[in-house]
């Protein structure tokens, strides 16, 4: 089994060192340029990139979704008012726990 794995796995073709990241254009044992057919091409680096970027903006998102949904759930009883609903969004509970501590 560990020969199947070991063979799925490109390798440099100067040198035989495992190519552990692709987006890498050169080997990083011997320093040679890699062929495209192992390396990711320019075109796939950009349209990597810009889905990481996505990636990245959409844990963000969760992120706020999250924190506002704890705050919800901390302010318990007082969670529907309408001071609540101003404000939610645009300070986080830890904003104001420390309003008094100043």
């Amino acid at each position: 089994m560990a020969d199947i794995v070991r063979s799925l796995r490109p390798t440099c073709p100067a040198c035989g060192f495992a190519v552990f990241n692709r987006r890498c254009a050169t080997c990083e044992k011997c320093g040679i340029e890699l062929p495209s057919s192992i390396a990711y091409t320019k075109a796939e680096l950009v349209a990597l990139q810009a889905r990481d970027r996505l990636d990245e903006a959409t844990r963000e998102r969760r992120i706020q979704k999250a924190r506002a949904e704890r705050n919800r759930r901390a302010l318990g009883p007082f969670r529907d008012s309408p001071v609540v609903d101003a404000i939610d969004g645009a300070l986080d509970l830890s904003d104001l726990l420390d309003l008094g501590g100043d």
